[in-house]
């Protein structure tokens, strides 16, 4: 739980800077840009980290695994969009 708790505060702190530094990249105009694809993955990605963090500390069964693997593809793909 320890692991998943930071993880999902390590994801919160990325998209936190993200949006501080980046912001001006989303732009809606611009439809299915690279910038707008990383943005909205990446903070979906935050979001599944966090519900992942808050299923595993309420429930003491392994059932937020699937949510979790997302999460960690969701955060991967945006950097990859970006790289590329």
């Amino acid at each position: 739980k320890g692991a998943g708790n930071a993880a999902a505060v390590l994801a919160v702190a990325t998209c936190v800077t993200g949006f501080a530094e980046y912001r001006h990249y989303f732009d809606m105009e611009e439809g299915f840009s690279p910038y707008n694809i990383h943005i909205v993955l990446a903070t979906l990605a935050t979001a599944g980290f966090v519900a992942t963090a808050i299923d595993a500390n309420d429930n003491d069964d392994d059932g937020h695994a699937g949510l979790g693997i997302g999460s960690t593809v969701l955060m991967a793909v945006p950097i990859v969009i970006l790289h590329f």
